[in-house]
């Protein structure tokens, strides 16, 4: 957990050093990423980041929940989407407006789906600081009767992850969409979201 003082910083500095960290812990995996290096670029002193963290590894979990901070902010509460909107109808609003930002924020999404997908030991343990929003959607579905009950929970949850991911991951990848295609990321959302009702949801 990263010191009192680092809220205590200007925003701009503070948002300076996340950013930075998150190019870092892009561009290199945990045990290649340099504190040194991140403080440098952020225009600090070699090192002084363990003025504001205890060490790398809370400066790579703090890195995630600012990643996450910034997605939650463009999405909004999970839970009062889904109140507001019902549960499907809920996750097309949730599936596009995850989508406008990883047009809008590559960086974030992709470090996103790369510690997802790493095996290091410090990294998976982050990946439950991007998977909260699927377990609040996996929770209120099951809670409210909405998800398929016949196999069993993790597998369910595995599908509607994959499914999720691979969109988002193609939204990456694809030159097809940029922040103004909007019409055309609400209809990609609609078949998406079909996509996964009829992989995890309960028959009508």
């Amino acid at each position: 957990m990263p010191y009192a003082r680092l809220a205590k910083l200007k925003e701009e500095k503070r948002t300076k050093i996340m950013e930075t960290a998150l190019d870092e812990f892009l561009e290199k995996n945990f045990d290649s990423a340099s504190i040194n290096q991140i403080s440098k670029k952020a225009g600090l002193s070699a090192g002084a980041l363990y003025y504001y963290f205890e060490d790398k590894e809370d400066l790579f979990y703090t890195t995630l929940e600012y990643v996450s901070l910034c997605l939650m902010n463009e999405v909004g509460d999970l839970n009062n989407i889904l109140g507001e909107h019902g549960f499907w109808e809920g996750i097309k609003t949730f599936v596009q407006r995850r989508l406008k930002f990883t047009i809008t924020h590559p960086r974030h999404m992709k470090l996103f789906h790369r510690v997802l997908n790493s095996n290091d030991p410090v990294e998976f343990e982050g990946r439950e600081r991007f998977l909260q929003p699927f377990s609040i959607i996996f929770d209120y579905g099951y809670a409210h009767g909405y998800i398929r009950t016949d196999l069993p929970k993790e597998l369910v949850f595995n599908i509607h992850l994959s499914m999720t991911l691979a969109i988002n991951k193609w939204s990456l990848d694809s030159p097809l969409f940029t922040e103004h295609d909007l019409e055309e990321l609400g209809a990609l959302s609609e078949k998406a979201v079909n996509m996964i009702k009829s992989a995890i949801g309960k028959e009508e």
